[in-house]
């Protein structure tokens, strides 16, 4: 059986939340991206996914080791291959941020790009486990004092705050 990721999250319907995008930007597919099979390597994918995940933070003045006073590292990863990419192609993103505790939360991000009739066409789907992190303290941990408030308020914009 395929893995499926459904998008946008399910949850965001069943909770009566908008599901509208919390983020989209898009890049450039480079030679580098490129495999054997003169198509956009299945390592790449996870790659784009880094690099869409550390924009949609720095949007909001944080990065994966100080995000809202904590570091965050990946637990868990899917993918979801739809289509190939190719060199020279802009591949589009769109990021949904799902928090599933205190400690936790789920991104989950659609790549697609204009085919050649300029409809939309899917290339991956992919979901990305996240946990806050404690360097010094090596466990996993969540924000406080400020940091949590601020958090919050990060929930409360993406309009996301409900589901915790």
């Amino acid at each position: 059986m395929r893995i499926k990721i459904p998008l946008p999250p399910p949850i965001l319907k069943e909770k009566a939340l908008s599901q509208e995008p919390h983020f989209s930007s898009q890049i450039k597919l480079r030679v580098g991206d490129m495999n054997y099979g003169n198509h956009m390597g299945n390592d790449t994918v996870l790659s784009l996914a880094h690099e869409f995940r550390v924009q949609l933070f720095d949007q909001y003045g944080q990065n994966e080791l100080s995000f809202f006073g904590k570091g965050i590292i990946m637990a868990d990863s899917a993918i979801q291959y739809r289509a190939q990419g190719f060199w020279g192609q802009i591949i589009k993103a769109h990021l949904w941020y799902i928090p599933t505790s205190q400690m936790r939360f789920d991104l989950y991000y659609r790549l697609f790009t204009h085919g050649t009739s300029h409809e939309e066409e899917d290339i991956a789907y992919i979901k990305t486990g996240q946990v806050f992190f404690d360097y010094e303290q090596q466990k996993v941990s969540s924000p406080h004092g400020d940091d949590s408030l601020k958090y919050m308020n990060f929930l409360k914009e993406l309009n996301v705050a409900a589901l915790i």
